[in-house]
């Protein structure tokens, strides 16, 4: 019968005193970032488990913090980040990790800096999402040296690590369906511009054009915030410019965009192409089926586990991006008589 691992297996493997490794065990913060990791990677390698205590360390002793959805203030994230959120937790719950979501009000509370917000749940890392571009710890996210992952936002900084889905190649499809089929009058419902993926989703809708030598128009592009309401507005507007095509920040814009057209008597498509972005749900609740943009998130969720659990081992990693495709369905054709 094999012998249970005790703590002076992980002395001798790591060369440390009793004290050092029962410290780093319990999370004291006498201790060192790195000496934790080293101490709770081995205390995995070993099968360690404290008396009293879960029998796999993993799931008591790395606490993973995810924030919940709420905090992102983004209504049309609900669809896509809980099925990122299922994918992501099976594999965690998988590896025994202990996750647990970040209180929203910590990352309102200014009083505190990332760093010290992330201490103070006891986490090894954090994920993130949602975070505006002028959030007090989008900022700090450049210098921080706290085990970080986020989804769809971009930092410059070694510890702070990416999973996203392509969102300029993403819209750049969207667009370059409505041109193939003969649009060229295309408008766009976008985001507020202190969402990372909003801008860049408006950079693939200008690069497409440009492509076939179609020059930016701003006066074609409504920025909104990511609802149904934005959906609305936007295609009221979009409607006095004469466009023949729409593609939409999210699903959910989209969503208010087919209810706009309803109550102006508009045609999907026969009188107006309309493209989503998300491939959710909501893609099956409008007559004719709902284009969009599918990010894959069961894909982002399995890619921000294995991200999370190299940030906590330590591993050498980059940016994770995943590529997205289109799913046509019936909210696009040609424009009436032809080329518009």
């Amino acid at each position: 019968m094999m012998n249970t691992p005790k703590i002076a297996d992980i002395c001798s493997r790591l060369g440390l005193s009793k004290a050092t490794v029962s410290k780093a065990l319990n999370g004291y913060d006498t201790v060192s970032e790195e000496t934790r990791i080293r101490v709770l990677n081995c205390a995995r390698e070993l099968g360690y488990t404290q008396a009293g205590r879960a029998k796999d360390v993993n799931a008591r002793l790395t606490r993973i913090g995810i924030m919940p959805v709420s905090v992102t203030g983004n209504p049309d994230g609900i669809s896509i980040y809980q099925t990122i959120l299922d994918s992501l937790l099976e594999i965690l719950a998988k590896a025994h990790y202990d996750t647990v979501l970040i209180p929203p009000a910590i990352l309102k509370d200014t009083s505190m800096s990332y760093e010290q917000a992330m201490h103070s749940l006891n986490l090894d890392c954090a994920m993130l999402t949602g975070l505006r571009l002028d959030d007090p710890y989008a900022r700090q996210l450049q210098e921080t040296e706290f085990p970080t992952v986020l989804w769809d936002m971009r930092v410059d900084n070694p510890h702070v690590h990416c999973v996203s889905c392509d969102s300029i190649e993403g819209m750049r499809m969207a667009v370059r369906h409505l041109l193939s089929l003969g649009h060229r009058r295309i408008g766009m419902i976008c985001g507020h511009e202190q969402a990372q993926v909003s801008l860049q989703r408006r950079d693939g809708y200008i690069l497409a054009l440009a492509e076939k030598g179609i020059p930016y128009d701003p006066s074609l592009v409504y920025m909104g915030d990511f609802s149904e309401a934005a959906g609305v507005m936007g295609m009221t507007m979009l409607m006095e410019k004469n466009v023949t095509g729409v593609v939409c920040v999210s699903d959910v814009t989209a969503l208010g965009a087919w209810r706009a057209a309803q109550a102006m008597h508009i045609r999907i498509p026969e009188d107006i192409s309309l493209i989503g972005y998300d491939n959710t749900n909501l893609t099956g609740y409008m007559t004719p089926g709902l284009t969009s943009v599918d990010q894959h998130p069961e894909r982002i969720g399995q890619l921000i586990a294995v991200t999370i659990d190299s940030t906590i081992r330590g591993l050498p990693q980059g940016d994770s991006v995943i590529l997205p495709s289109l799913v046509c369905r019936g909210s696009t054709a040609a424009p009436r008589g032809g080329e518009a």
